[in-house]
């Protein structure tokens, strides 16, 4: 199972996840569109990181879902996160700029 757009632009914000290529980190900057092959990359990254979180959390794969899932409501897509009423918000980078892959 590949993580939703959600995951991934939550996995983005906390450092969870870093994109490293340059090039890349400023085509989801800029919202560009990205390739099928960039888009994958992002995607599998994402799921892999997610699935270490249970291990190095101690929560279940369920907790952590739901944590994620409901991330969408302090942490929207298209209008600024309510980062005071987030639980990572103490050890979150706060990198607002990264957008989701748009393929």
């Amino acid at each position: 199972m590949i993580p939703s757009l959600l995951k991934e632009k939550t996995i983005l914000l906390p450092e969870v996840l870093d994109v490293r290529d340059e090039i890349l980190r400023e085509k989801l900057e800029r919202r560009e569109l990205v390739s099928a092959s960039e888009e994958r990359e992002i995607r599998f990254a994402a799921y892999q990181a997610v699935e270490k979180l249970p291990d190095l959390s101690g929560r279940t794969m369920a907790t952590v879902d739901e944590y994620f899932f409901f991330s969408r409501k302090r942490c929207p897509e298209m209008s600024e996160p309510d980062c005071s009423s987030c639980s990572a918000d103490p050890v979150c980078a706060h990198r607002k700029e990264l957008f989701q892959p748009v393929f």
